[in-house]
């Protein structure tokens, strides 16, 4: 059996290069750096994957499920404001893609998680939803 760490790795992996197809059909242009950042579009505009499972164990018995969280990074998202770019958050479920969203890190206070149903039931948000499966 794979240990946490391990399907961590494995799920953010998968959603790099789903995330890589997404912004393939939005942008002309797309380097994949995995730096500060993970990507650059049209050389300039940073973007950020940030992904998480649609629901996990909780470790509370009287609530064993609780809904995936997104964790951002206080560097990260003082470059994405800065320099105007962008997040793009996916929620996944046994290789699928549930839900995403390109939003633009300035319509985000930062914070350093946040769970995904709260993210994306957020109104004024500048985003574009997005869904579809992993490995299609």
């Amino acid at each position: 059996m794979k240990s946490k760490q391990a399907i961590k790795k494995q799920n953010g992996n998968d959603m790099e290069i789903i995330a890589m197809k997404i912004l393939s059909r939005k942008f002309e242009s797309l380097e994949y750096v995995n730096n500060l950042i993970d990507f650059y579009a049209e050389n300039e505009i940073p973007i950020e994957i940030k992904s998480c499972q649609y629901k996990i164990e909780s470790g509370n018995p009287k609530y064993p499920k609780r809904f995936g969280r997104f964790k951002m990074e206080k560097e990260q998202h003082n470059f994405l404001e800065i320099h105007k770019g962008f997040y793009l958050f996916l929620v996944h479920h046994n290789k699928f893609l549930v839900k995403g969203k390109l939003i633009e890190a300035v319509d985000i206070p930062f914070t350093p998680q946040i769970t995904w149903r709260e993210l994306m039931e957020r109104p004024n948000f500048n985003v574009e939803l997005i869904g579809g499966k992993l490995n299609g």
